[in-house]
């Protein structure tokens, strides 16, 4: 009988995340903060070595080695490599930066310690996950972009964070795995105002996802709304 590790069956990021958000359900606190990284370190490292050999034009075989020498390194895949790849470095003094570093902590403890993980810091972990595979999706949207234009930077970045308040069960629903997120700003407890900024939010989002033009102002104008929605909106899921 084979034994083949290299043909072995991967489940998808998606999958991990349900995992996740399963065994939080039920109790099962540290193994729902291993399979959440799990679903981190996978996406980044197809996003990041995808982005190194296509937009970023590496010869495949230095993105193999890239691959094999930062493969006990997940830190590494973020920072540098993974600043180069996504086209700028993620701000270490930024919230998303320090969500991360809390939320390894977590997870260095459940791998290494047998100290009892609570509820409300395995629900912190997934959040902060949901942030980066957000953050992340945004360079492969629109990657020729994303690496041109800090304001375009920027706007991801901040998109990325609002949009994985929503809960897992909304982005089913909804199909968000197809990048559907104008339903899943028709399902939020948003008043017709919020609905109507955040439709013009989607409609700048999906112009740079074409690589279209789109004016200095109206990506600031875009980003500081959605800026204020985060603020407003701190803490909370949808």
């Amino acid at each position: 009988m084979s034994n083949d590790m290299g043909n072995s069956q991967k489940l998808t990021v998606d999958e991990l995340i349900k995992n996740a958000e399963d065994l939080l359900d039920i109790g099962q606190y540290r193994a729902a903060v291993m399979e959440a990284f799990t679903a981190l370190e996978e996406r980044v490292a197809d996003v990041v070595f995808s982005q190194l050999e296509n937009q970023a034009k590496l010869p495949s075989e230095l993105v193999q080695w890239l691959k094999s020498k930062t493969k006990f390194s997940f830190e590494d895949r973020l920072h540098p490599i993974g600043a180069f790849a996504l086209g700028k470095a993620v701000d270490k003094n930024s919230s998303l930066w320090e969500d991360y570093k809390a939320a390894k902590k977590i997870r260095n403890d459940v791998s290494h310690t047998a100290r009892v993980v609570e509820r409300h810091e395995a629900e912190r972990v997934i959040e902060t996950v949901r942030e980066w595979l957000e953050f992340v999706q945004g360079a492969d949207d629109a990657p020729s972009v994303f690496h041109e234009n800090d304001l375009a930077k920027e706007f991801f970045l901040v998109f990325s964070i609002f949009f994985s308040r929503f809960s897992g069960s909304s982005r089913k629903r909804s199909g968000q795995r197809s990048g559907n997120y104008t339903d899943l700003i028709s399902e939020g407890p948003f008043t017709p105002e919020e609905k109507n900024q955040l439709y013009e939010v989607m409609s700048v989002r999906n112009r740079l996802a074409h690589v279209q033009d789109v004016p200095d102002e109206v990506l600031r104008s875009a980003t500081d709304y959605l800026k204020k929605m985060n603020f407003k909106n701190k803490g909370r899921e949808f």
